[in-house]
């Protein structure tokens, strides 16, 4: 219980210093807008003014990108599924659907508090967001990021037990300070990226299991091999992404690691972290349930190693960057699903598939 009630602290303390930075971050805006932006304040106003209910609305859905929204849930039924592989059972738990709902909840709030602190870069590279356009105000933005959380939040504590409360009361916090502090810290935030991620794959799979103590479950450590998979190979896009924003990172003084190493010592790294991730979680499957299983996902995964080689004779384009970042989720959706068909396997005993 002591526990419980630290990490409950520990996430409204982030709820607040979010919102509170939330709202110097307006008021600055106000201020600046009241002395030098006095025109685009006048646009951005007529704009607001002028835009429907309905309208409204489609910015709203804009502001928290629902096409994150499909490979969320993948994410969460492929761990779901790894611990518990039953269509039927998962469609009927209402810890998973809950544990799905609120991690969707939670992803939308990262989008939208994305874009309240992205508002000034926004308005030069990408104009036309909701916020950066004046069809949604930021004390709007604010109140969605707050219902949002809210109700992942209260889903949690009507549907969720303790363990699965204090998972997702960690997860706010993380999303909750991310923007404001972790995103300005070199590597740190590369790996809460990736870490929020890859732990969406445990969430959901504790929700699904049907063991009491989540480690008995038998497919664990296939749960553990997902993880570590999508862990390292989000971080190893991460790293691509900052060489991709290489320039404009430069220019606008912030630190990553290809500004302060360069880009070839970025793009070594990522490609050390690749195929260490795909050599060591090959064996730990071949040790787990046989060595053609671990050769098949070696062969599977092969494709990102494969791809990351050519970037380097492609002299970091941004346009290549992003195909090759683009091109890196399909031999993860495939490995998960490769995952998932393992763990069914080894469940063969009692299938329970459609019954």
């Amino acid at each position: 219980m002591r526990l419980f009630f630290i990490v409950h602290l520990l996430w409204g303390f982030s709820s607040i210093i979010s919102i509170a930075s939330l709202k110097i971050n307006y008021n600055h805006k106000r201020d600046l807008r009241l002395g030098n932006g006095k025109e685009n304040n006048s646009l951005s106003e007529k704009s607001s003014k002028n835009i429907s209910f309905k309208n409204k609305l489609k910015e709203f859905r804009r502001l928290i990108r629902p096409k994150s929204i499909l490979p969320t849930v993948f994410l969460c039924g492929a761990g779901g599924f790894i611990m518990n592989p039953s269509i039927y059972n998962l469609i009927h738990s209402k810890k998973f659907i809950t544990s799905t709902v609120s991690t969707i909840l939670i992803l939308s709030s990262s989008m939208v508090i994305n874009d309240i602190y992205d508002v000034k870069i926004d308005r030069i590279n990408n104009p036309g967001r909701p916020i950066a356009s004046g069809r949604v105000k930021i004390y709007e933005a604010i109140l969605l990021y707050v219902l949002l959380i809210g109700s992942a939040e209260s889903l949690s504590l009507r549907f969720l037990p303790t363990m699965q409360q204090l998972i997702i009361n960690f997860i706010i916090f993380l999303t909750g300070i991310y923007t404001p502090f972790l995103k300005r810290v070199p590597l740190f935030k590369n790996i809460a990226c990736a870490w929020i991620v890859s732990l969406t794959l445990f969430f959901s799979g504790t929700t699904s299991s049907q063991n009491l103590i989540v480690i008995e479950n038998k497919n664990f450590g296939i749960l553990s091999i997902a993880m570590s998979l999508v862990f390292y190979g989000s971080l190893s896009n991460e790293i691509l992404l900052d060489i991709r924003d290489y320039d404009g990172d430069k220019a606008n003084k912030i630190c990553t690691i290809p500004v302060i190493f360069g880009k070839k010592f970025s793009l070594l790294c990522a490609s050390i972290i690749t195929n260490l991730n795909i050599m060591s979680n090959s064996l730990a499957l071949m040790y787990i349930t046989d060595s053609v299983f671990g050769l098949l996902l070696a062969v599977i995964c092969s494709p990102i190693s494969f791809n990351l080689f050519k970037l380097k004779n492609n002299d970091y384009s941004e346009n290549e960057i992003s195909k090759v970042v683009d091109e890196t989720n399909t031999p993860l959706f495939l490995m998960l699903l490769y995952l998932c068909a393992i763990s069914l396997l080894r469940n063969s005993s009692k299938i329970t598939f459609f019954i």
